[in-house]
């Protein structure tokens, strides 16, 4: 389609297609998390309703058939209780840390294989955990959240980190929304995707492409920087 909406269809013959799917979504206490894949916004409604609430846990799943590729990624879990902080996702019952999960800066999760649940009878990989915004939850080192703090939602999932390991020709872009913000700027490939590590996301999309085509998927995304974009 150009410029002036006009618009034609062309059919392209494609051979040795190589099949890549990244299947991930976003918890927090206002939906049922929903899957969504390839570019798609984890939860738009969360956009779209102006809603208050933060994202506390991502699962995320990759499915390819090029040999020797995998996704790994690592998330800033902002909380309550601060520095040194441990606590227990209440639906997976996996540990989650303030800060950088994992801690290290030189470790990463592997998606599917690291912090692994079911989720809809997939496999999913977790970064965060459940129970961030939920009152009276306590974590190993601090006193339960206050009733009344939790309900300001101030807490969640405020950075992440992707990144694709192997011999292979694909970038990973990523993009983050956040309330009264809007989307940032995409990052890819390792960088970190932040407004503050204080103001946690609602939203966020991603996807993998070859790495010829980068830039594009970037500049495309950015368009949205600042925006409450859904569409």
């Amino acid at each position: 389609m150009d410029l002036a909406e006009n618009s034609s269809e062309v059919l392209i013959d494609i051979k040795n297609a190589t099949n890549i799917s990244i299947e991930y979504a976003t918890y927090d206490d206002y939906l049922r998390p929903s899957v969504v894949s390839n570019g798609k916004i984890s939860a738009p409604e969360l956009i779209s309703s102006n809603s208050i609430c933060k994202t506390e846990a991502i699962f995320i799943r990759l499915a390819s058939n090029i040999p020797n590729i995998s996704l790994e990624g690592r998330a800033y879990q902002h909380t309550y209780w601060g520095e040194n902080a441990r606590s227990i996702c209440y639906f997976s019952e996996l540990t989650y840390y303030h800060g950088y999960n994992p801690a290290s800066v030189s470790k990463w999760l592997n998606m599917g294989v690291d912090n692994f649940l079911y989720y809809s009878g997939k496999k999913f990989s977790e970064l965060g955990g459940f129970g961030v915004n939920y009152p009276n939850n306590s974590a190993s080192v601090s006193k339960p959240i206050p009733n009344d703090i939790a309900k300001q939602y101030l807490f969640g999932i405020s950075g992440i980190q992707f990144r694709l390991t192997g011999n292979h020709d694909f970038s990973v872009v990523y993009q983050s929304y956040v309330k009264d913000v809007g989307w940032l700027l995409a990052s890819c490939d390792g960088s970190e995707n932040v407004h503050q590590h204080d103001k946690p996301i609602s939203s966020f999309r991603m996807n993998i492409v070859p790495k010829s085509e980068k830039q594009h998927l970037i500049d495309f995304w950015n368009r949205d920087v600042g925006t409450n974009h859904i569409d």
